[in-house]
């Protein structure tokens, strides 16, 4: 079991009438990298500022192994931040930038060399220390501030969007580089993005965050194979969503399979009941006679289910293997390099049998087709396919 390390209970922050962070409850595990990623304004920078003592709490608490640190100053507590602009002194060398710290603290100048000499092969900035910041590349630049931080050898390190700047190949190679720089140096990095694939490829946890609440903290896979909800599905990655209506409840409470009608694909299957349905279901088993009578004279509830574009393929007929399948029409053909995204409809059907003014309607899917050989033909626009998924790469969303 990992120990926590910071324990951060029903923070809040204000603005005036506007909310920032909403009653947020986290536990930061030490020595993990837990990234906090959602859209602009969403309150992630907003946290971090908290955590690092640059805004106060509207309400809430935070400790640090017990103890409370919301009444101290930034420069008392064991984190240190990384800015977003990076804040590389110009009129300072790098060895100088990186040492500015210790040399404000007073530590003697001996241990300050040594210690700097650490930060430089540390950051493999050690042919550069005596360049200043216009000499310096985007990619330098971070790890001159990475350095910098580390050199006071703080418990946490607190990111604000340290890969923004940067281009995408370097941002890819920096990515790399900040988790191998965090497991050698073995202290808890807390990173703001709100990029999904860089939280992906560098997290241990990621927590999504919406008007100033975490929707979903999980692991990278978890959070993108099984979201909790349609917030989280449609910001992490693509994916398709569509609003579907249970046909039954089954007949065992924990059951993991459900039938749905959906508008645009007919009848289908999918293996994947969240906890909110399983408690649906068990509450309607433990009902009394009389309510479960008055349930089945009710409609069946809206759904959602969702399924990601590289889950579905195309077929130029339907086999027996097909679980799923559908006939649609090729809308949009976009060339990645490495993938192939299309966009299709399928032929309007009706999505409840319980509305006779409801009118038909299609689906719109994303497909993604890895390209994984150079002479394969290419879909066209236009182009009659049969779309097709298995019933286990179905989701269903709680809201």
């Amino acid at each position: 079991m990992r120990r926590t390390l910071i324990e951060i209970r029903n923070l809040s922050k204000t603005f005036g009438s506007e909310t920032a962070v909403n009653d947020v409850t986290l536990d930061i595990y030490d020595q993990e990298f837990l990234v906090l990623l959602g859209p602009s304004g969403c309150g992630k920078t907003t946290l971090l500022r908290l955590l690092g003592g640059f805004e106060n709490p509207t309400a809430g608490a935070i400790q640090m192994q017990g103890r409370d640190i919301v009444a101290l100053p930034p420069n008392k507590r064991p984190l240190n931040m990384v800015f977003q602009s990076y804040a590389v002194f110009p009129h300072l060398n790098v060895r100088d930038n990186i040492a500015y710290g210790l040399r404000i603290d007073g530590v003697a100048k001996r241990e300050c060399e040594r210690r700097v000499n650490e930060a430089l092969d540390l950051v493999q900035l050690a042919a550069l220390a005596n360049r200043y910041a216009h000499q310096l590349s985007g990619g330098q630049r971070q790890r001159v501030a990475l350095a910098r931080a580390l050199i006071k050898r703080p418990r946490v390190l607190l990111l604000d969007e340290p890969l923004s700047a940067l281009d995408a190949k370097l941002r890819e190679t920096m990515q790399n580089e900040l988790v191998k720089l965090q497991h050698t140096v073995g202290i808890t990095f807390v990173v703001v993005t709100h990029d999904q694939d860089e939280a992906l490829s560098m997290a241990e946890r990621v927590a999504v965050m919406e008007h100033g609440c975490i929707r979903q903290l999980d692991t990278p896979r978890t959070l993108y194979e099984a979201p909790q909800n349609r917030f989280v599905a449609d910001f992490v990655g693509r994916m398709n969503i569509l609003a579907a209506r249970p046909l039954a409840l089954h007949a065992a409470p924990l059951a993991r399979k459900q039938r749905y009608r959906v508008a645009g694909l007919g009848e289908v299957t999918v293996h994947d009941a969240p906890a909110k349905q399983a408690e649906v279901k068990a509450k309607a088993e433990s009902a009394s006679a009389v309510e479960r009578a008055a349930q089945k004279s009710l409609p069946p509830a809206a759904a959602f289910i969702a399924i990601r574009p590289e889950k579905l393929s195309i077929a130029t007929k339907p086999t027996e293997d097909h679980i799923h399948s559908v006939s649609a029409n090729i809308e949009n053909v976009s060339y990645y390099g490495g993938e192939t995204v299309l966009s299709v409809t399928t032929p309007p059907t009706i999505a409840t049998t319980s509305d006779a003014n409801e009118e038909p309607t299609g689906a719109t899917l994303t497909i993604s087709i890895p390209n994984s050989r150079r002479q394969a033909a290419a879909p066209t626009v236009g182009e009659q396919v049969v779309v097709w998924w298995r019933a286990e790469d179905m989701i269903t969303l709680a809201d």
